[in-house]
């Protein structure tokens, strides 16, 4: 009996211990269970009125604004070539020349018949002259008269024709020798040597004079159409100097190439003295020139598309940091490096989400980490 009692008396005094070990345990859970998730981070942007980070960059080639392309007026052997590629040049220097054996020839022999043509026409001028006193006094007839007036006559004729056969012989012996007509030149490209055959009209080399250079580009399609004559761009020529230097667009090309492209050239403000054709360059086309100051951009990666319907998540917040994710529809138009152009249903300025979109959704919040720094 006393043995049993003592037995009741450990239950009666363990039941309060369990019971409170319960409850501990209990209050515990209902801890663990107030404690909220935390928030998923995100990163945002802002949405501007032109691209991030935008530039765009277009290889090139300098050529001097004065090029030509050099060629003889008539055919030859090149006798001598002393304008080698490189070579200053300066007005009345010799380019080229042909051998002009048979030009001159020609000239010597156009000369003798000039000469000759000469010699007969003071004849017959002084038989017509003569004609003419015994025609006043009626002692030849008009018939001896008219033909002693048509031999003076035929007589001058052949002195002008064999004039001019002088003149274009002298032409040509001239046309055998190319020369420079303009100051500060060079020759840039050859593509001719001494003893070889060459036709009219061939090109034998290049040509350019002056110190104003140009820079000339392949611009695509989708660019060339916000470019327009005297818009002001930038050109790198690495081997003559690092920085940009300003110049403005001076022709742009109406036919495109077989890749899409555009011939643009851009004419350099400023001379340089370092700068010779055929320098690579790339030619800068600021952004203020192709976008329109209506619509908006975002980074590319934060459009996506549902259903046909392409959305950006938003971040609205009150407190800064704290926020509400937020589906938003949106129309897109061109993209240029990295970025796409809103044409409706943004706001400028407002917050866009650009990492963690896809473990987010709409109506969610989440706590804003850095602003993009591109924003």
């Amino acid at each position: 009996m006393k043995q049993k009692l003592m037995t009741y008396r450990s239950h009666i005094i363990a039941l309060p211990v369990v019971v409170g070990i319960l409850a501990l345990t209990g209050c515990q859970d209902n801890a663990t269970q107030e404690e909220p998730a935390p928030l998923r981070p995100v990163r945002i942007i802002a949405a501007t009125n032109s691209p991030v980070d935008f530039q765009h960059r277009f290889a090139g080639t300098t050529v001097s604004a004065s090029t030509t392309n050099l060629s003889f007026q008539v055919s030859g052997t090149i006798e001598s070539f002393p304008a080698k590629a490189g070579t200053r040049l300066r007005s009345g220097d010799v380019i080229a020349t042909l051998v002009d054996d048979d030009l001159q020839l020609a000239l010597n022999k156009n000369e003798a018949l000039l000469e000759q043509a000469v010699t007969n026409a003071k004849a017959s001028t002084s038989r017509y002259q003569r004609m003419k006193e015994l025609h006043t006094k009626q002692l030849i007839s008009e018939m001896d008269y008219d033909v002693a007036k048509a031999d003076y006559q035929v007589g001058l004729a052949k002195i002008d024709q064999a004039q001019q056969a002088v003149d274009l012989s002298q032409q040509q012996v001239q046309y055998a020798t190319l020369r420079t007509s303009e100051e500060h030149c060079s020759v840039t490209q050859t593509y001719v040597t001494e003893n070889e055959n060459v036709s009219a009209g061939q090109m034998i080399a290049v040509m350019s004079c002056g110190n104003v250079m140009e820079v000339k580009a392949n611009i695509s399609e989708a660019t060339v159409s916000s470019l327009r004559i005297g818009q002001p761009v930038e050109a790198i020529i690495s081997a003559a100097q690092p920085q940009p230097v300003d110049a403005h667009i001076s022709e742009i090309g109406l036919n495109t190439g077989s890749n899409g492209t555009y011939f643009v050239t851009a004419q350099i403000d400023t001379r340089n003295t370092k700068l010779r054709p055929g320098m690579a360059a790339e030619l800068l086309i600021s952004r203020d020139f192709l976008v329109n100051n209506d619509s908006l951009w975002v980074p590319m990666n934060t459009v996506n598309e549902s259903n046909g319907q392409r959305y950006v998540m938003t971040f609205e917040s009150e407190d800064g940091n704290r926020g509400i994710v937020r589906k938003v529809a949106v129309e897109t138009g061109k993209f240029v490096a990295g970025s796409i152009e809103i044409t409706h249903g943004l706001v400028e300025g407002q917050k866009v989400i650009t990492a963690g979109l896809n473990q987010i959704y709409d109506g969610q919040e989440v706590l804003m980490l850095v602003e993009d720094s591109r924003s």
